[in-house]
């Protein structure tokens, strides 16, 4: 009996089978398949011992396992792949941003060997210029030249000063001759200009005239400006710059100016009654007459400009 027990079971012979869950679904997972031999049926009834020949044995059914397995690779090659290509672009940018740091470590690394050689480089200059300074020969020259870049200096600010100086009186010199030349309309000989009216007035409205314009009525002083004023007068009859002021009594002729009466031009036909005829004037043939201040005629002005611009 107990050789039995331990004998190769015969799988050929009944073979009962228990599908668990096959009624109520077309898909089970697993199968189990019970398989006893008929010899020790009776052993498991009365001592209820099993040997390992005896237990269940679990079998995976193929065909219900297959789709199942089928889906699943699916799930795991889908899942590589993309890890995969994951994996190859973050190593891309790896592999770039490593070349581009490289790069940039390249280029500051080369940055800092010039920066080192240039320091070098002044740092030597800085010497060789120590060197040559403290030579005494250099510095005796550059004494010399700082004595001489003094002198010249001096001299430099002594020139400046002269020519500022002429400078000056050349402006000043243009402001007179500005303010000293003649006005348009009127006519210069020598340091005068004069001036001859179309219009008429008395002798007080003449020389207010005059006055305005900065001169007065003309002052006749020799010859030569009697017959420049005669002919500037063109036959006309014009007030000029002499009157009679009374004086104890009397009557004495005087010039605008204040100056006294030393050559005289007057028409001998003329009236002499100073007190009722008191100023003067230019005849159309160039003599002088007297007339009383309050009638109407052309006047003659005359202004002194610089002796500066005499000619």
């Amino acid at each position: 009996m107990a050789s039995d027990i331990y004998a190769k079971p015969d799988f050929s012979k009944k073979v009962r089978y228990n599908r668990k869950q096959l009624e109520d679904t077309s898909d089970w997972e697993d199968c189990e398949v019970e398989i006893y031999h008929d010899a020790y049926e009776s052993l498991e009834d009365t001592t209820g011992v099993q040997s390992p020949e005896q237990a269940p044995q679990t079998e995976t059914c193929p065909k219900v396992q297959k789709r199942f397995c089928r889906g699943e690779q699916w799930r795991l090659l889908v899942l590589c792949t993309v890890l995969s290509a994951g994996i190859i672009i973050l190593s891309s940018f790896t592999w770039v941003n490593n070349n581009n740091l490289q790069m940039e470590v390249k280029e500051q690394k080369n940055h800092s060997e010039d920066m080192a050689v240039n320091i070098n480089n002044l740092q030597r200059e800085v010497k060789e210029l120590k060197i040559h300074f403290e030579d005494p020969l250099v510095s005796l020259e550059n004494n010399r030249l700082k004595t001489r870049n003094n002198h010249l200096q001096t001299e430099l600010s002594g020139i400046n000063k002269t020519l500022l100086d002429e400078i000056k009186q050349l402006k000043n010199q243009i402001e007179v001759f500005k303010g000293n030349r003649c006005p348009e309309g009127w006519k210069r000989i020598g340091c005068n200009c004069y001036y001859k009216s179309t219009e008429e007035k008395d002798w007080h409205d003449s020389r207010d005239f005059c006055k305005d314009e900065g001169s007065d009525l003309v002052v006749v002083n020799s010859k030569e400006e009697q017959e420049f004023v005669s002919a500037l007068n063109q036959k006309a009859e014009s007030w000029i710059g002499l009157f009679a002021e009374e004086s104890s009594d009397n009557y004495e002729w005087k010039w605008v100016d204040g100056s006294p009466l030393t050559e005289t031009f007057w028409d001998e036909k003329s009236s002499k009654d100073a007190k009722s005829n008191n100023a003067v004037f230019l005849s159309a043939d160039g003599k002088w007459k007297q007339q009383n201040r309050g009638n109407n005629k052309n006047w003659i002005c005359e202004k002194n400009i610089s002796k500066s611009f005499c000619f």
